[in-house]
């Protein structure tokens, strides 16, 4: 038998919502090259590296947030510790291929790394921000799990 918590679809459903407004600069940025069909790589913009730090950073607010108004104090070091990853190994790397990007100094390797992150970044929010949204309005106890047959 496979549990799932309660609360899973809709926390589902506002990390989605988020992540629709997050990309939506890139669907802007797709729109314009097909309307002005000027096809210039899109990968080579530092929009992207802007793009996973606002994941990043959102995926450690909401995971503060969620600590700090969630009753369940169990286990908090090891909660601290996730969200100083989250907050190092989301961040800097962004920063680096921006600061790369924008002074020319970006190769091949660069873009791919950031786009590489990109997607990293929208798969960590999409995980953190969803236990995120379910701790900071629920506080989960053993009956909030339900059973499911797979």
């Amino acid at each position: 038998m496979n549990e799932k918590l309660k609360y899973e679809n809709e926390s589902n459903v506002y990390i989605i919502i988020d992540l629709i407004f997050t990309f939506a600069p890139i669907l802007y940025l797709i729109f314009m090259r097909v309307i002005t069909h000027t096809w210039e790589n899109i990968f080579k913009r530092s929009d992207i590296s802007f793009i996973s730090m606002i994941l990043f950073g959102q995926t450690f607010i909401k995971f503060l947030k969620a600590l700090l108004k969630n009753k369940n104090k169990k286990n908090l070091h090891i909660i601290l510790l996730w969200a100083v990853i989250i907050l190092f190994v989301g961040l800097v790397p962004p920063i680096v291929f921006l600061a790369l990007i924008e002074t020319n100094q970006g190769n091949k390797l660069i873009y791919v790394l950031q786009t590489c992150w990109i997607v990293f970044g929208t798969i960590i929010y999409f995980v953190f921000g969803s236990i995120s949204y379910i701790l900071e309005e629920h506080t989960i106890k053993e009956s909030d799990f339900i059973k499911q047959s797979v």
